[in-house]
């Protein structure tokens, strides 16, 4: 939020340069792992890395969902927004729709070509492993 507060001056053609940008390329961090319970793998933890840090015989610390995703998406949710203002319902569910099927045609390419991404190649699982 802290984030989204400071860039809300700037016009939303920006925004959603910036939140696309950091969408489509936070992954490229995934090679820079840190390890431990230093304060930079900490910040790292907190800003892109998946972990958990263990504070006491009892207590973990789990950073499980990292922020720098989350905030390409605030921006993206934002910009969204002004759909609501800028358009007629119409027009809106159009352009939405077209959002949509664009987004989930490019869901569909990325993940059967794996040329981006979760680098694990798709596979049909024998049971369900979330029941």
């Amino acid at each position: 939020m802290l984030f989204l507060s400071g860039i809300i001056y700037f016009s939303n053609k920006i925004i959603s340069v910036i939140g696309l940008v950091i969408i489509c390329f936070h992954n490229l961090f995934d090679t820079f792992i840190y390890e431990g319970q230093s304060p930079y793998a900490i910040l790292w933890y907190f800003l892109h890395q998946q972990s958990m840090i263990k504070i006491s015989e009892h207590t973990s610390l789990a950073f499980g969902y990292p922020i720098i995703p989350w905030v390409g998406l605030m921006a993206l949710g934002y910009v969204m927004g002004s759909l609501y203002t800028e358009y007629q319902s119409k027009e809106r569910a159009s352009l939405l729709m077209k959002f949509g099927i664009y987004s989930v045609l490019a869901f569909i390419v990325l993940r059967l070509t794996n040329f981006y991404g979760e680098p694990n190649h798709f596979a049909i699982q024998e049971k369900y492993h979330f029941l």
